[in-house]
């Protein structure tokens, strides 16, 4: 190899030389430099998306505090005004009530239509201010319909 390069004239040793040095830095930068560019670009990217979903799930958070300190409506009456009053609207009948002091109580119920039921519970926790502790369902012979036990507390 060294014979061939010195017989080379200098000016084919310059051309040469030159070539490699191209070749070499076109390798750097097309096989080293721009994988790493690109690398960083999708990590900056991948960086920003996680910045904008962590910004969104504070204010989310945030949102969803104000709302359990005051943002839904709160009912002055005891729980079982509540229940009596809004029965009939959603055509449910209950079973049996207990109340376990002034702020809690339990309610029984057989045979209710399932989503009648839901739309009920999401109205006392969302318009009247009470809150479902425990919920105990279990489907009935009748399809759509179940038995439901439900802990409320103010």
């Amino acid at each position: 190899m060294q014979q061939y390069w010195k017989s080379l004239a200098v000016r084919e040793q310059w051309m040469a030389l030159g070539c490699s040095l191209f070749v070499l830095f076109a390798v750097l930068a097309f096989g080293v430099v721009k994988p790493l560019y690109s690398h960083l670009d999708s990590q900056q990217n991948r960086y920003q998306a996680a910045l904008k979903d962590q910004q969104w799930l504070a204010s989310a958070a945030e949102q969803i505090k104000s709302q359990r300190k005051g943002g839904s409506k709160t009912s002055t009456g005891s729980i079982s005004s509540i229940v009596d009053g809004t029965l009939p609207k959603y055509k449910l009948k209950m079973q049996r009530y207990q109340p376990s002091g002034r702020n809690k109580a339990q309610l029984w119920f057989e045979e209710v239509p399932f989503n009648q039921l839901l739309e009920w519970m999401n109205h006392l926790e969302t318009e009247q201010g009470l809150r479902i502790d425990a919920v105990s369902i279990n489907n009935e012979q009748r399809k759509g319909f179940v038995s439901a036990r439900i802990r409320l507390q103010r």
